[in-house]
């Protein structure tokens, strides 16, 4: 993180501008997606009680200040509220990709994905080009409505490229979903 903020530190200041390209695309996606594997002895309801556990901080608005946990009915094994969207992505502490859209509620640690999913175990939230003008960036995220029995985990690939253009710096990103899991609230 603190690489992230350096990498964005040095962009920003000695130049006149950054730009990012927006991309817009609707909340819900559709296609051929890999579907994450736990790692042996893990299944659904021991993945729920370690993420109920560790109790991460979920958000569906970057620039909002009001975070939320996961919130199961514990008799009827229903989500207690909606998981849809979330608006205006946190980058790092203060950099936001507004105007942007993705499926679920970010959610703030990547680690409980990593240990706990095969296709995550050597991925590196943060990666950097040699350079460090490139990045990527994973983003896990939480989809479901109020009621559901089920809650789909989303993970998002970002990847960023900065370049000067007529002493301009302009970072530009690119985004798809990698994975995803259909999971039983049980």
């Amino acid at each position: 993180m603190k690489t992230l903020l350096n990498f964005l530190a040095i962009t920003t200041t000695g130049l006149n501008t950054i730009t990012l390209s927006i991309n817009s695309q609707s909340c819900h996606i559709e296609g051929d997606l890999n579907r994450l594997n736990y790692v042996e002895s893990i299944n659904d309801k021991s993945f729920i009680n370690e993420f109920l556990q560790i109790n991460p901080e979920l958000y569906d608005n970057g620039r909002s200040k009001i975070q939320k946990r996961l919130n199961i009915n514990e008799k009827n094994f229903t989500l207690e509220e909606d998981y849809n969207c979330t608006k205006n992505l946190r980058l790092a502490n203060n950099v936001y990709l507004d105007f942007l859209t993705i499926e679920g509620n970010v959610v703030s640690s990547f680690d409980i994905f990593k240990n706990n999913f095969i296709e995550l175990k050597n991925i590196k939230e943060f990666e950097y080009s040699d350079d460090r003008d490139d990045f990527t960036q994973y983003i896990p995220t939480l989809y479901g409505q109020k009621g559901d029995k089920n809650i789909v985990i989303n993970i998002f690939k970002f990847e960023f490229k900065n370049k000067i253009y007529i002493r301009e710096n302009i970072l530009t990103y690119s985004y798809n979903r990698i994975y995803f899991k259909k999971i039983a609230l049980i």
